[in-house]
């Protein structure tokens, strides 16, 4: 029976998906997106574990969890889904094409079409992707939902408290949840969740990283950089940057390239649609961009602008100090400070880490990262960082080994999801 607040949200969705999709279809950009209004006219392999994953942050964490679920089930088809074209894009080359789907829009509809086609046995959330309709149907129709990594960050909960009478309903049909920590467990319980469905799992974070590079992808990156040697040059990567960051990065870039000329300075943003964007900021500094090197049509350049997607861990692998963006202007919360860290690189971020308060407490604990409390104290982070490789090395080994002893929680993850996965058969027996 629908509540009256899940009664008008379902009528709001019918009424919006006509329009939505039509907007998606014409725009050139956005186009992608409107695969969430249908099933691709693929074959579906029924009675799967279908993984979600909403965009390409949480589609890299859900990585361990694919390859071990595949291990654990070798019976089950394993599907992945994502809800943004960065995130697609990436599923798409872990789990393939064929098992590979968009994340279907929250109305009727487009629900019903997915799950007629893929009817899974049991669906995996990664992180928390709330979506009331979506919970009513798999409820209506029997399939538990369980939420990995389960996190509600500091800007989510009074969101989700101010629309409680839509949510609540929402979480309270949730089969099990797996959160990060004490504080995640706690909020999805206030939210909804009976205590009895939470457990404390740990981050996925800490395994979903790449601990040893991609040999041949770090050989090609090294030649388009123009790096001879292991030894030929420092690099800095800003990796994952945000509006604003880019202003910072140039802002050190001009102030430390002529005290350090051997250095190559990389600009890699989130979203690589922002290129051409970030390229007038760094224009002054006669930037490359990656695409044009690794193609050969441009040489290597003491600048350059990261506008390829896949290239960031191998970039990192590259650098002699990781700059994380999103972390220094309030708004974003941050990026994975682990991705850099795992590569035993000196990892240096501002205070706004709100996204990854775990990932960012266990290296500093280890002195394995630096926070900085505001972007004027970059500069000259850099230039000390830059000017004693000592202290690099001491950094970069910390964070590694904080990422290493933090490791362990896709085990447990899918412990408790094998205890639905359990649960489940035995309904289906008793019947």
């Amino acid at each position: 029976m629908l509540t009256w607040s899940e009664k008008l949200y379902r009528q709001t969705t019918v009424a919006a998906a006509p329009l939505m999709r039509t907007v998606l279809e014409r725009s050139s950009r956005y186009r992608p997106l409107a695969g969430r209004f249908w099933m691709q006219p693929c074959s579906v392999p029924t009675g799967g574990i279908w993984f979600h994953a909403c965009s390409l942050g949480e589609v890299n964490t859900a990585r361990p969890l694919l390859r071990d679920a595949e291990k654990m089930w070798p019976d089950c088809p394993v599907l992945l889904s994502a809800s943004t074209i960065s995130g697609y894009t990436r599923a798409a080359d872990l789990a393939g094409p064929d098992r590979t789907y968009w994340f279907p829009f929250d109305d009727p509809g487009s629900l019903s079409r997915f799950f007629d086609r893929a009817v899974p046995r049991v669906i995996a959330l990664v992180e928390t992707e709330i979506w009331p309709g979506f919970l009513a149907e798999a409820a209506r129709r029997g399939i538990p939902v369980a939420v990995l990594n389960g996190r509600i960050s500091d800007k989510a909960l009074p969101r989700y408290r101010r629309f409680g009478a839509l949510f609540r309903p929402a979480f309270a049909k949730l089969a099990l949840v797996a959160a990060q920590n004490e504080t995640y467990a706690e909020r999805f319980c206030v939210l909804g969740v009976h205590e009895s469905r939470v457990r404390v799992a740990g981050s996925l974070k800490f395994d979903a990283v790449t601990l040893e590079p991609d040999p041949d992808k770090q050989h090609h990156l090294r030649a388009c950089l123009g790096l001879s040697g292991s030894g030929s040059g420092a690099v800095v990567v800003f990796g994952s940057t945000r509006p604003g960051d880019e202003l910072l990065a140039a802002d050190c870039i001009d102030a430390l390239q002529e005290d350090f000329p051997e250095v190559c300075w990389v600009v890699a943003p989130r979203h690589v649609e922002r290129a051409d964007e970030i390229n007038r900021v760094l224009n002054r500094f006669k930037a490359v961009r990656l695409s044009a090197l690794k193609s050969g049509k441009s040489g290597p350049g003491k600048v350059v602008l990261a506008d390829t997607l896949g290239d960031l861990i191998g970039l990192y692998s590259l650098a002699s100090v990781a700059v994380i963006g999103g972390s220094f202007f309030p708004g974003v919360e941050g990026h994975n400070p682990l991705e850099s860290a795992a590569l035993g690189v000196p990892t240096v971020y501002g205070p706004y880490m709100g996204n990854f308060p775990d990932a960012a407490a266990a290296l500093e604990r280890a002195g394995g990262s630096l926070r900085l409390a505001a972007p004027g104290q970059l500069k000259e982070t850099l230039r000390r960082l830059l000017a004693d490789p000592d202290e690099r090395i001491r950094v970069g080994s910390r964070g590694r080994k904080a990422v290493l002893e933090g490791q362990g929680a896709v085990g447990r993850n899918l412990a408790c999801l094998a205890e639905i996965i359990s649960q489940k058969n035995r309904e289906g027996q008793g019947r």
